[in-house]
């Protein structure tokens, strides 16, 4: 691998309407560099898994290409310290539900990422996940009103 990757915005249209704004973000990691004609190559993962083809003319329903960017390495892990992501349901009730965050992965570019773990064990950035509404800090009350109020 190259030490990059594209990014894509994601758009999930069975979203509730009232949460259609929120996107998930996918990486694939940049597997080649044509320096003669300057494209990005990656695998393609959908319809033909493994085959190359030029990152920005990826044309996946719902993915729009955001740009390149070099891959970060890990480089250290604190506490979740109290700290829930918060997510919207995904039956158009409008309800939400919380969970906790386990840890927060620092990474050697300086970005620091939530660590979230679903119920059938697969851990990920909740930020990324198309239900995502926001980060809820420790004891802080006020997201339950402010949804409330969205909700009335």
């Amino acid at each position: 691998m190259t030490g990059w990757y594209a990014s894509f915005r994601v758009a999930n249209p069975s979203l509730p309407k009232e949460h259609r704004g929120h996107y998930s973000f996918r990486r694939i990691p940049v597997a080649h560099w044509d320096n003669g004609y300057g494209w990005v190559s990656v695998a393609e993962h959908q319809k033909h898994p493994g085959h190359l083809m030029r990152a920005d003319e990826v044309r996946f329903t719902n993915w729009e290409f955001m740009g390149y960017y070099p891959l970060q390495h890990l480089i250290g892990v604190l506490p979740g310290a109290g700290w829930s992501a918060r997510y919207a349901d995904m039956d158009g009730s409008g309800s939400h539900g919380d969970s906790p965050i386990l840890a927060w992965l620092i990474y050697d570019d300086g970005d620091v990422k939530a660590f979230d773990m679903s119920i059938d064990g697969a851990g990920s950035d909740p930020c990324e996940m198309a239900n995502f509404v926001q980060l809820v800090p420790p004891g802080d009350d006020s997201a339950d009103d402010e949804l409330e109020a969205d909700a009335a």
